[in-house]
């Protein structure tokens, strides 16, 4: 797409489209994002980024566990 083309896409609205898409997966598994725009970059800021079942977790004292998890997880994802 040429740079032209990506503009008028930019400024029909294909960036919020984007940002809300990705606040809204967050939101069905975690909890609230936050969408930010300018210029041609979304940002979007992550709130409580423990799913709804971790949160239940910890709430039953299986704070440790997720932790361990996390910590496997992203040993490895630096694997990949």
């Amino acid at each position: 797409m040429d740079q032209q083309r990506t503009r008028e896409a930019v400024d029909g609205g294909d960036l919020k489209r984007s940002g809300r898409r990705a606040a809204r997966v967050h939101r069905s598994w975690a909890d609230e994002g936050k969408t930010m725009i300018h210029d041609d970059v979304v940002t979007v800021l992550l709130a409580d980024t423990l799913t709804k079942g971790e949160r239940r977790l910890v709430e039953n004292g299986h704070a440790e566990r997720i932790l361990g998890l996390r910590h496997d997880f992203q040993q490895v994802c630096a694997r990949i």
